[in-house]
């Protein structure tokens, strides 16, 4: 394997999932990142939901969440509402259209999980979701110190 064979097939594997979303949701006119950012949305029903919350937890620039958040406003799957709490935020709120499709796009992400993990074993599963999170890790802390890390140093787990 060569230094960039993982990386290039982590990159192969999110344009697929990426490409096959878009085309099973394509008459909804919404891409997978778009669904993906829906469900959360949907998870946190009930409870004042804020872009930088969005930002924290797919771990993507303030920038990409804004443009997202902004083309599903404009397709009418959600509003952006002036918080009670603090006038620089703006409150994300699903509408009724996004909630009409709540469960084709709940049943389209468990259809691309499926697909991808076929035949893949349950302790195989865990073991790439193990690597996965400390690649993430190691990406998330390398951002974090304003830098590149350039493979001296290791990064401890407990």
């Amino acid at each position: 394997m060569t230094d960039y064979d993982i990386v290039w097939m982590i990159r192969q594997l999110d344009q697929s999932l990426e490409q096959y979303g878009r085309e099973e949701l394509k008459d909804l006119d919404i891409t997978l990142t778009q669904s993906l950012c829906l469900h959360y949305l949907f998870l946190q029903r009930g409870q004042k939901v804020y872009a930088t919350q969005l930002h924290r937890r797919f771990g993507i620039s303030k920038s990409a969440i804004s443009a997202t958040l902004s083309i599903l406003r404009k397709r009418g799957y959600l509003t952006m509402e002036n918080s009670a709490d603090d006038d620089r935020k703006k409150q994300i709120v699903l509408t009724q259209k996004a909630f009409a499709v709540q469960g084709r796009i709940e049943e389209e992400i468990c259809s691309q999980q499926k697909r991808m993990c076929r035949s893949i074993s349950e302790s195989e599963l865990e073991a790439v979701e193990a690597v996965l999170i400390r690649m993430l890790d190691n990406m998330r802390q390398d951002r974090a110190k304003g830098g590149k890390n350039d493979g001296q140093e290791d990064i401890k787990y407990d």
